[in-house]
């Protein structure tokens, strides 16, 4: 009977629906961009999985209803993530939120910018991993076994990147993880940011950080490694393409006057404000091995939009060899 009248209310519903003019749609039938008009989403990380691509992100709407949706930007009150998918990148599924600071407690002031990657194990089971930033001070993991979109819980007591670690110091931010997985089930770090240290300069600020991860991917294995990345403001991200090693970050906004002091440009022109940059190796913990080889985004105020830090984001697949980078322009209007 429940099936019976399940149905006959469907039909009668779709036959309402045919005898209608359907209005002008927000976002537009065949319009891929935004993922969403109404869910504010910042600093976005993907990963591929089982056929979808899930989009988790910086929880900017949060804030926006903190201060009584004025528009007003800010991130202090941000302690959650925003969670996306779609198999046609047309259209997209809102799975809700992931309440971070509910789920690592007193330590967690802030969620900020995610990395997601995933794996499974020698057993057959698959676990997800999500990096962010506790603000500006530290690094922090939440792990799944169930799916993408969780339920996840914080398998550490506090941060999993700190203040006074091996190689960490000193450095301004502790924040904008990027982790990959490489093909040998190695996962790896980047974060850092800020401006230059007071033994640094504009060219080499010096917050730049790179670390090999323990198996259980969720504590770092010995000292983290400052990487030579000239103009580094934040944004860090990491990618293995094509067997290589790929960091990618956000420039600063600074001048870029003593781009002629730095011996290993090559033919590269000095970076532009605020741009997306790329470095390559073979062995990321080796700090000399690292090759710059230039701006691939500038930033998006050259395209007609509105002048910002630009951020790039990784997709995450199984086996870490193809990741694709795609910037985001803004997390609201």
């Amino acid at each position: 009977m429940y099936k019976k009248n399940f149905l006959t209310a469907a039909l009668a519903v779709c036959l309402q629906l045919g005898a209608q003019t359907l209005g002008t749609d927000y976002k537009g039938l065949t319009n891929g961009n935004p993922i969403s008009p109404c869910v504010f989403c910042a600093d976005p990380t993907a990963i591929d999985y089982d056929g979808s691509l899930y989009v988790f992100g910086t929880n900017d709407h949060q804030q926006f209803l903190v201060n009584n949706k004025s528009g007003s930007n800010g991130y202090g009150n941000i302690k959650s993530l925003v969670v996306f998918s779609t198999d046609d990148m047309v259209n997209w599924t809102f799975h809700g939120t992931i309440d971070v600071g509910k789920l690592c407690g007193s330590w967690c002031g802030q969620s900020w910018a995610p990395s997601a990657v995933w794996r499974t194990t020698s057993t057959g089971r698959d676990e997800f991993f999500i990096y962010f930033a506790n603000g500006g001070g530290s690094v922090g993991v939440i792990k799944s076994t169930t799916s993408p979109v969780g339920p996840y819980r914080s398998p550490n007591s506090q941060a999993m990147i700190r203040h006074g670690m091996p190689g960490v110091d000193p450095c301004n931010w502790l924040f904008d993880p990027g982790a990959v997985i490489d093909s040998d089930g190695t996962g790896w770090i980047a974060f850092g940011g800020g401006d230059p240290q007071s033994t640094g300069s504009k060219l080499w600020p010096g917050n730049s950080r790179i670390a090999k991860l323990k198996p259980t991917l969720t504590a770092i294995d010995g000292s983290a490694v400052d990487m030579p990345a000239p103009y580094l403001f934040e944004a860090s991200e990491l990618n293995i393409i094509g067997g290589r090693f790929v960091y990618t970050y956000n420039t600063s906004w600074s001048d870029r006057n003593d781009w002629s002091s730095y011996a290993k440009r090559g033919s590269n022109a000095a970076p532009s404000s605020c741009s997306m940059c790329y470095m390559v190796t073979d062995t990321p913990l080796d700090p000399d091995s690292w090759e710059y080889r230039g701006e691939y985004v500038p930033n998006e105020g050259n395209f007609g939009m509105g002048w910002g830090n630009t951020t790039p984001t990784c997709i995450s697949s199984r086996t870490a060899t193809t990741c694709s980078i795609i910037p985001q322009c803004s997390s609201r209007p």
